[in-house]
């Protein structure tokens, strides 16, 4: 349940002056918006940047084969480049060639399908002797007092949990 603000209010002041908690969380609240804003301003600017870079690139190819675009005091921006691949949704030819992988993949499991379920026993097989032999490792490596010491271990560790406060922000729109 959700408390309602004059609850919350009443808390509040049991546990804080009102300035001090209202001013804190206030700040919190609107540097975190800032901060949104920012962020998508500077995804804007990053458009314009790279588009703008892409043409020093270019110029600096006929000159001097640098990828530096920009230098300063402050920074020195790169331009880097990233391969990309285009994917069967943007592409009819590789949209064919999956279908074509995929037609051939079938034609070969019903051609061989006899084979195929005889190695498919086989690797059953096998895998079930492999857990039995894991089994067996399994009970060597077991006693009582290491069941203990495990147990004493997870004690200690639940014994020495704490909680770290956070805030979660969700703006309105």
């Amino acid at each position: 349940m959700i408390p309602k603000k004059s609850e919350i209010n009443s808390i509040k002041s049991d546990i804080l002056p009102e300035t001090e908690t209202d001013q804190a969380i206030r700040k919190f609240v609107q540097l975190k918006a800032q901060m949104n804003e920012f962020s998508s301003r500077l995804e804007s600017a990053e458009v314009e940047a790279t588009g703008e870079a892409l043409s020093i690139f270019q110029y600096n190819q006929k000159h001097n084969k640098n990828n530096t675009v920009y230098s300063d005091s402050m920074a020195k921006v790169v331009l880097c480049f990233r391969q990309k691949y285009a994917n069967s949704k943007d592409s009819v030819k590789l949209a064919r060639l999956e279908d074509d992988i995929r037609i051939e993949e079938i034609k070969l499991q019903r051609k061989n399908a006899t084979k195929l379920n005889k190695l498919d026993a086989d690797i059953e097989e096998l895998e079930n002797q492999i857990k039995a032999l894991e089994e067996r490792k399994q009970k060597l490596l077991e006693s009582k007092h290491l069941s203990n010491l495990q147990a004493q271990h997870q004690k200690v560790i639940q014994e020495s949990a704490y909680k770290v406060p956070g805030l979660v922000v969700h703006f309105n729109k």
